[in-house]
């Protein structure tokens, strides 16, 4: 399908982008001015028709001009795929996602930058679409699909969002402050842990780059190799997200926390990379959410997931597809939201979203859930489980993430209901007795 613009929608695309816009290969490239953009910064951007699953066209004119923020360094169909546009783009999606009683499904699903070829991209589109919309009946849609260029994610930190823990060990905390059981660390590695601080021999992983004079992908081929042969290292995990790394660099023997971090954030902050990010929605008589996963998705291995899943597809067909390296545990092709509350943290990241704005977002407000606390749960917080939820017991914790992963919109919302009702009345089944205050908010019931 093709368009052209006029030129008063040229002139306004002007006035609301500062240049000039053109189409290419059915996308409609501009460039945007932001702080500190390098010359090459380019979004290319596509959505949906409402009438049509299946073709790409431009955004309309009253979408773009209007409402345009530069100060939030995001692809302007990102800034503005908010209730408003959406609706004016389909106006079906709100209505089939505020129904109370079958919510539609929203996740964000993203091609990580070794696999974003074109010939990625297409393949990615249709196939979910095929999965999304097998009928070709508008039931599932791409609402948004876009790059997010490497400076935006470097500027914006978007990887540390989205790896918090990960980053946190990685970049945040010293390795002489390590969060870690100083009696598991002897046992394990067979050294004091107060020496090895002593010594100055453990590093966070940005403090390696500096303190071992070595760059991300050194750093990397150490922890891989510690990985694979012990003689070469040996690689623990203490927790969550939280590994300590037995290293030989530089002819020293060091321990680094999160040592492959900053490998994984440099594919995203290279210089000239882009990240292709798509906004899907789908019903659940389409497809569950579980079966999104692992039919759609496939298993985070890819070697391991199902035939016809994209990660197997991408994994098989790498060199056809463009890609320099085959896909792996390590090295994923891409990555997708494994439950709706996820779904929301990576939009409110990614697309700089706000809760009150997110279609799953009002949801869960709706539910008289405060936006403060779905800000904290989408940092995958710990949290207390009520009792009753599967196999969870009195006094059990899990991480947020984990406790609705593979849920549908509903299913996940009702669940996140009873998990706020539960840190508010603790084990009273809801209801306060006169008197009797979890000790988190006055909530005394008179």
């Amino acid at each position: 399908m093709s368009f052209s613009l006029s030129e008063s929608e040229n002139k306004s695309f002007i006035t609301a982008l500062g240049t000039e816009c053109s189409e290419t290969a059915g996308l409609l490239e501009f460039r945007t001015p932001c702080k500190q953009a390098d010359d090459n910064d380019m979004f290319k951007f596509s959505i949906l028709q409402s009438d049509s699953p299946t073709e790409r066209v431009s955004l309309p004119m009253d979408v773009i001009t209007s409402n345009i923020s530069h100060d939030m360094m995001v692809s302007p169909l990102a800034e503005r795929s908010e209730a408003d546009s959406v609706r004016t783009l389909n106006q079906h999606t709100i209505d089939i996602n505020l129904r109370e009683d079958k919510p539609a499904n929203f996740a964000f699903v993203r091609i990580n930058p070794i696999a974003n070829t074109q010939e990625v991209r297409d393949l990615v589109h249709d196939m979910l679409l095929d999965y999304i919309n097998p009928f070709d009946d508008g039931g599932g849609r791409i609402i948004a699909e876009y790059d997010i260029s490497s400076d935006l994610i470097r500027e914006g930190r978007l990887v540390e969002k989205q790896y918090k823990l990960l980053a946190r060990h990685a970049t945040e905390v010293s390795g002489s402050a390590a969060e870690i059981s100083e009696r598991e660390f002897n046992i394990v590695f067979a050294e004091e842990l107060q020496v090895v601080k002593d010594e100055k021999r453990i590093y966070n992983a940005r403090e390696a780059l500096s303190g071992l004079a070595c760059n991300p992908a050194r750093l990397d081929q150490a922890w891989r190799e510690a990985e694979k042969d012990s003689s070469k290292g040996k690689i623990h995990r203490f927790g969550p997200d939280c590994y300590c790394g037995n290293l030989l660099l530089n002819g020293k023997n060091v321990y680094v926390m999160n040592g492959h971090f900053m490998a994984l954030r440099e594919q995203f902050v290279k210089a000239g990379s882009f990240t292709r990010a798509y906004v899907i929605q789908w019903t659940v008589e389409t497809l569950s959410w579980k079966d999104f996963l692992t039919k759609a998705i496939g298993a985070v291995d890819p070697s391991k997931a199902l035939p016809d899943s994209l990660r197997r597809t991408i994994f098989e067909r790498y060199r056809i597809l463009g890609m320099d390296a085959q896909p792996s545990l390590r090295n994923n092709c891409i990555c997708a939201s494994a439950s709706p509350l996820e779904g929301l943290a990576e939009r409110i990241h990614w697309c700089y979203k706000t809760v009150h704005r997110d279609e799953y977002g009002r949801i869960l407000l709706g539910k008289g859930i405060p936006e403060a606390k779905i800000l904290d749960w989408c940092d995958n917080v710990i949290v207390t489980p009520p009792p009753e939820e599967g196999s969870y017991k009195l006094g059990d914790e899990c991480r947020i993430f984990d406790m609705v992963q593979g849920l549908n919109s509903k299913e996940c919302a009702e669940k996140l209901t009873r998990v706020y009702d539960y840190e508010l009345f603790g084990p009273l089944g809801g209801f306060k007795q006169k008197g009797i205050c979890s000790g988190r908010e006055c909530c005394i019931v008179s």
